[in-house]
């Protein structure tokens, strides 16, 4: 992994050649995507936002043949999740904080899908019509099976339930997943640089106070006024706060074997039963966000030297 590192860091040519292959098998099916964007926020990291911007022009040439070809695809949501993950590796380069990171993450989420509410009246039947389209196929294929003919609710049902939240759930997978991957690239730009800290600085991701203010008051509107929208934002604002809640976690389990088996445990269920873990996970961070509990005696002092948010 590190040299491997070291070798796409030594020459801007080496890393653009193999982001700039994945853009083209990516839009032949083979889903490498996930490598570009690695490589991307990579480079970013390291060399900053002008060499990242070189790289993000060669990743996007694909899907812009594509586009003038009037085809639509994969290419267009590697574009996109590029073009994000270079604006977060440029930030977390510029100001080194990914308290800052989460924090803008959220409030510009969370405006952004007020704004789609509010000027694209047709917002939630435009949802209805993709999920229903979506799930058609698979519907019929699961009546189709015995152990799953029972199943009741029709794909129009479906889809009436999740278009309220799909805007914001939809934000959630797309900007956690990148959020995901820009840990590993800073976790790989550490590992390649020798620079020490790589546990302190990725056990220790925090939200703060502002941001935790911002999704109660979404909470509340959406619980006790019933708003629609602040329901759908909420879906989205729950994600930084699950990716501090993810770091808190790794701080609690980083000793031994059995904390290891937590970690598995813990990923087993986001896998299996996200809703659940998700929510638990963004509530422990919620409350880190004000009671800083790595920074309490009962968990230990080993980080009481550095800053309490990253």
């Amino acid at each position: 992994m590190k040299r491997i590192g070291q070798f796409l860091l030594a020459n801007n040519v080496y890393a653009i050649a193999i982001a700039f292959l994945c853009a083209v098998l990516e839009v032949f099916h083979v889903y490498v995507g996930f490598v570009a964007t690695i490589i991307l926020g990579l480079v970013t990291l390291q060399k900053g936002p002008k060499s990242g911007l070189m790289m993000l022009a060669w990743i996007a040439l694909p899907a812009i043949a594509l586009l003038v070809l009037r085809d639509w695809g994969q290419s267009d949501l590697l574009i996109l999740r590029c073009i994000f993950m270079w604006i977060f590796a440029s930030l977390l380069n510029r100001y080194k904080s990914w308290s800052f990171l989460l924090t803008l993450t959220t409030a510009v989420g969370v405006v952004l899908i007020i704004i789609l509410h509010l000027f694209v009246p047709h917002l939630q039947q435009w949802w209805i019509k993709e999920i229903t389209a979506h799930l058609n196929t698979f519907y019929k294929e699961v009546q189709a099976t015995p152990k799953w003919n029972s199943v009741k609710i029709s794909p129009a049902q479906f889809a009436q339930y999740a278009a309220p939240y799909a805007t914001g759930v939809g934000s959630f997978f797309l900007i956690g997943t990148l959020l995901i991957e820009l840990i590993f690239a800073r976790y790989w730009q550490l590992v390649v640089m020798n620079l020490g800290g790589i546990k302190n600085e990725l056990i220790r991701i925090r939200m703060n106070r502002y941001a935790a203010v911002v999704v109660a008051i979404l909470l509340v509107l959406a619980l006790v006024f019933e708003i629609p929208v602040a329901a759908d934002a909420l879906a989205f604002a729950v994600l930084p706060f699950f990716i501090a809640g993810l770091s808190l976690v790794h701080f609690w389990f980083r000793r031994n074997v059995a904390s290891v088996c937590c970690l598995v445990l813990i990923y087993a269920g986001l896998i299996f039963m996200p809703v659940i873990f998700i929510t638990v996970l963004a509530i422990f961070a919620f409350a880190d966000s004000w009671c800083n509990f790595r920074n309490r005696k009962t968990v230990g002092v080993e980080v009481r030297s550095g800053s309490s948010e990253v």
